[in-house]
């Protein structure tokens, strides 16, 4: 059979060429070669056909050559017998074009299930992507991956289980990024939702176990963040005068108060990080990681009001496991761990309800939850110290001095705290501190 027959139609001075696909018999639609000598359009088909359309030439005649190639493809999917390897170099080769984002072989393992996938990535124990990044030297916690694997019961509520991996559309997040926005969660959560399974869905396009991340058309969502309550200078020297339940909760509000500590830089203390002036902050502590090195990786000091050094001298001669340099300063009853954040944070909500309470007033359950919904209200928490150390600073020393006695990164992030090193700035810091904290413990009862 003839490959291409060359004819003139009536009133075209020109040849045209029908091409004939010699496997199917197929006979495609005519097109012009652009010239009216037979041998040179001969010359034109045949250089068509072997070196394919130059960039000058017409639509009609790439048609001609691409539906020939098209349909001697399709021919050959047809009545070839394809191996898997075969079937993935073609839809490797659609896929290099952009044709294809996303596709399985017949008789090939599916690989995992969506939810399996998700909660084996964040347990910290198993993920291999948590063993690769400890293996280049990066950092990710046990804290970050418990908190990322809690937020997964909001996947869990949508996608079924056994719904897989690899089945999964952009329709499907889709319809997950609706379900999601009608929970009545802050605009953060529902981003953290979003970030655990992105985070986990790049990393499986990175180890080919999917071709593309469905997830990349989501966006995040937006809504005025919650700022943090501030305790006033009364509430605060009310709060220290009371005499606490366990003076370990009490001292270590009065460190993050007056030092702008985080809680988990509170409970790392350790003896030998306490001098007379200042406090090291070379640790964080949390029950998932035990210690590691504060957020965002960088130590700091901070300058110690002398009042509040007494206070944390005193807890360090409390300690039945002794005094030396590796005890915690917030001990426990195990010699080898401190004492549970929710000490610090229990001890706040009962002071915060005792200067507000009388003692036969507390006894009145709806006026308790009166006053701890009055304080929700004002979003006032343990972290509020961070809000109160940085504003009081802030009104003392510039943005980049309060930045170094922070730890906080950027001071974008600083300023966000003050809004409500070297030992020149070191100094400034004690002053600062001094004048700021000096008198927040002067009436305080004893225990």
């Amino acid at each position: 059979m003839r490959r291409f027959y060359l004819f003139k139609r009536k009133g075209r001075p020109n040849y045209y060429v029908q091409f004939t696909n010699p496997k199917t018999g197929e006979s495609l639609p005519m097109k012009s070669t652009g010239t009216p000598d037979k041998s040179e359009a001969a010359i034109v088909v045949a250089d068509w056909i072997k070196n394919g359309i130059p960039e000058g030439a017409t639509r009609s005649r790439r048609e001609a050559v691409d539906s020939l190639a098209l349909s001697t493809l399709l021919f050959t999917i047809r009545e070839t017998d394809l191996r898997p390897e075969d079937t993935r170099r073609i839809l490797k080769a659609l896929e290099s074009k952009g044709l294809v984002e996303s596709y399985r072989i017949a008789g090939e393992e599916k690989g995992p299930r969506l939810l399996d996938f998700l909660e084996e990535f964040w347990d910290y124990e198993r993920s291999r992507y948590v063993r690769y990044r400890l293996s280049k030297g990066r950092r990710i916690g046990r804290r970050h991956c418990y908190e990322q694997s809690k937020r997964l019961h909001h996947w869990r509520d949508y996608f079924p289980r056994e719904k897989y991996l690899i089945d999964l559309s952009e329709e499907d997040l889709s319809e997950f990024d609706l379900f999601l926005g009608e929970k009545e969660l802050a605009p953060k959560t529902k981003n953290a939702v979003i970030s655990v399974g992105n985070t986990a869905l790049k990393w499986a396009v990175k180890k080919k176990i999917i071709t593309s991340n469905p997830m990349d058309f989501i966006e995040s969502y937006g809504g005025e963040v919650k700022k943090r309550g501030v305790l006033s200078p009364a509430e605060v020297q009310s709060i220290f005068s009371l005499s606490w339940y366990d003076s370990r909760s009490r001292v270590g509000n009065l460190i993050a108060a007056t030092c702008g500590l985080r809680s988990g830089e509170v409970l790392a203390l350790q003896v030998k990080d306490v001098e007379s002036e200042r406090l090291q902050i070379m640790h964080s502590y949390s029950r998932n990681d035990g210690l590691k090195t504060p957020k965002n990786g960088e130590t700091r000091s901070v300058p110690l009001v002398p009042s509040v050094h007494k206070e944390i001298q005193k807890l360090i001669e409390e300690n039945p496991h002794g005094n030396g340099p590796d005890r915690f300063v917030f001990y426990s009853e195990e010699p080898d761990k401190p004492m549970s954040p929710n000490l610090l944070r229990r001890g706040l909500e009962r002071a915060l309800i005792d200067i507000k309470l009388t003692k036969e007033e507390k006894k009145d359950k709806e006026k308790v939850e009166k006053v701890k919904a009055d304080w929700k209200t004002r979003n006032i928490t343990f972290h509020s110290w961070r809000h109160y150390y940085a504003s009081n600073m802030a009104d003392r020393v510039d943005l980049r001095t309060v930045q170094l006695a922070t730890g906080h990164k950027s001071k974008a992030m600083a300023a966000h705290y003050a809004d409500h090193e070297n030992e020149e700035q070191y100094g400034r810091v004690a002053e600062a501190a001094a004048d700021a904290f000096g008198n927040v413990i002067t009436f305080r009862k004893e225990a």
